[in-house]
């Protein structure tokens, strides 16, 4: 009974320090804020000064609220940032489901900083991640990939949400590898 006891213990104990520093981490990559609380709660408390948007979805006319900031540091991202935005979007639905999507669109110096980054980034991840889906070209061929995007989401999952964590970038023509290039990330969050 004892030895039982010691291993749920120890397994519980593992689960609780895993998503203590997946919290940390997020933390740090989306420059400072709590991205599981209320939005109104996530732009509170920090040095980034959020403009509110409201707009509507075009399809359905459905009321979106948007808090918009720009940032040009973030202690996750090693290459020089040109420019970064970071913004917070809730739908009217998602207010009662306790649901939102926080993004961040980062422009890089170029192309190979941008593959840096993506891995960094998804090395630093991977680990938390239940479940992995990546949407690349089909063809082997860089010519023929040139314009399109890479996109990989990770879906994180607890006892209270499922986070679902994406990084994507598109594949420039040769001639632009040298250009400033972006590097999006988001995350979203579902409460059960």
């Amino acid at each position: 009974m004892k030895i039982l006891f010691t291993i749920l213990i120890s397994l519980f104990g593992n689960v609780i320090f895993a998503q203590d520093h997946f919290e940390k981490d997020l933390q740090k990559l989306f420059v400072g804020l709590n991205v599981d609380r209320k939005p109104e709660e996530i732009i509170s408390g920090t040095n980034l000064k959020f403009e509110k948007f409201s707009r509507k979805q075009e399809d359905t006319g459905e009321p979106i609220t948007m808090y918009y900031s720009k940032y040009d540091k973030n202690v996750m991202i090693k290459s020089k940032i040109l420019e970064a935005e970071v913004w917070v979007e809730q739908r009217d639905y998602e207010k009662k489901l306790g649901r939102h999507t926080i993004s961040q669109k980062i422009a890089l110096p170029n192309y190979e900083s941008v593959i840096v980054e993506y891995n960094n980034i998804y090395n630093k991840f991977e680990a938390y991640a239940s479940n992995i889906m990546s949407e690349s070209p089909e063809n082997e061929n860089e010519n023929e990939s040139e314009g399109k995007e890479i996109n990989t989401t990770l879906t994180i999952k607890d006892d209270v949400a499922v986070r679902y964590f994406s990084l994507s970038y598109l594949i420039p023509k040769k001639e632009d590898r040298n250009k400033v290039q972006y590097l999006f990330i988001s995350y979203r969050y579902r409460r059960y």
